[in-house]
């Protein structure tokens, strides 16, 4: 909360000095459309409007017509529009750096041309059994299918996958693959009762049963938010290509997409320990690159966005972020001038919008449109 703060006033404070990006002002937006903070937006225009009350001053004309701009976007922030109103009249209408107040911009966004949109990642996934059988989750109605290789898989209604074992211990153990593509993410309940959620175009092979083994152990591609049932006995070990997360009890989230740019091992609750060499502790990020492992501070909000449904870009290259699109929505992209790939991006935008909608949020940075044809995306400057 303490990072989301911090962020928060960065905005407020870039909106009242009048250099706010179209980018700030849409994350500034996810704010204002949160209840939650209307509190604190209270507080923090409060404490920043008095810093400035003895430096610019507004007549009551100037006032009201900042005020009726307010009013005239709708009745999409009128919460915010209310907070302004006592604002004004506390302060005696003498507030708020010239129009750098908090004004929805009414600037037409460059357009995102396309004829059909396309809908956000849904749950799903296919599980292929020691044996060579294929499951199609997607296929699965609700309920349990029948008790195959010592697994019952139960599908609800909401999409969620839990994966139970009916192995006896000491019978012999299968390895099986859960794995998601493009556009598609899932739940599973491990044998141990711990809990992986699957990013898309990631998978992990496990063992159906743990029982008689050691370690417990499994193997990651791409990327899964781990909470891990404590078991002192018997630790439980992540394997991606290039590193070994060893754990007892713990909630963690392990980045393995980029192995070039490095494995991100970020760390919620407990201990984990990296190629039993490095421990972290709760709040910090490993990036194991090539074998050469760096602790830092992570940034929780950045990290683990994605298992809140949610795109976070703090300065990131246009490239990275539409990787991570292209990912979430199963589509192409292409550039019509290299150079935008570095432009840099800043917002949060919900990853159940359609992807019509997310472009638009991008587009607003002004210098950039869209165009989407069947399942291809080209990016074109503005």
């Amino acid at each position: 909360m303490a990072i989301q703060t911090t962020r928060l006033k960065e905005l407020l404070q870039l909106h009242l000095s009048a250099k706010a990006t179209k980018l700030d002002e849409m994350e500034l937006w996810d704010f204002v459309d949160d209840p939650s903070y209307e509190q604190e937006i209270d507080t923090l225009l409060g404490e920043l409007i008095q810093n400035q009350v003895d430096e610019h001053q507004l007549t009551e004309s100037q006032s009201t017509r900042i005020l009726e701009q307010i009013f005239s976007h709708g009745d999409s922030k009128t919460s915010l529009r209310k907070l302004w109103i006592n604002i004004a009249i506390a302060a005696t209408l003498t507030v708020i750096v010239g129009l750098g107040i908090l004004i929805y911009s009414l600037s037409t966004a460059p357009a995102v041309d396309f004829t059909q949109d396309i809908s956000a990642g849904k749950n799903g996934a296919t599980l292929t059994l020691a044996g060579g059988k294929k499951i199609y989750i997607n296929d699965m109605t609700s309920g349990k299918t029948d008790d195959v290789s010592g697994l019952v898989i139960v599908k609800h209604q909401d999409g969620e996958i839990i994966c139970q074992t009916t192995g006896k211990p000491g019978g012999q153990i299968a390895y099986n693959r859960l794995a998601t593509s493009n556009g598609e993410k899932i739940k599973v309940i491990l044998p141990d009762s711990s809990v992986v959620l699957m990013n898309a175009a990631s998978s992990i092979i496990y063992p159906s049963t743990f029982a008689g083994m050691k370690n417990r152990s499994v193997e990651l591609s791409g990327e899964a938010y781990f909470e891990i049932t404590k078991d002192k006995t018997h630790p439980f070990i992540v394997k991606t290509a290039g590193q070994e997360i060893r754990v007892l009890g713990t909630h963690f989230n392990v980045n393995d997409y980029n192995q070039t740019a490095g494995t991100r091992t970020t760390l919620l609750e407990g201990s984990v320990k990296i190629n039993n060499s490095y421990l972290l502790k709760p709040g910090e990020l490993a990036i194991n690159k090539a074998g050469s492992v760096k602790i830092l501070e992570a940034d929780l909000e950045s990290e683990m966005a994605w298992v809140k449904n949610e795109f976070y870009f703090r300065a990131e290259p246009l490239e990275n972020v539409m990787i991570i699109i292209a990912r979430w929505y199963n589509v192409e992209v292409n550039y019509q001038d290299e150079e935008i790939k570095h432009i840099p991006l800043i917002g949060r935008i919900s990853r159940t919008k359609s992807l019509a909608a997310v472009l638009e949020r991008l587009a607003e940075a002004g210098h950039l449109r869209f165009k989407i044809e069947d399942r291809k995306v080209t990016v074109l400057p503005n």
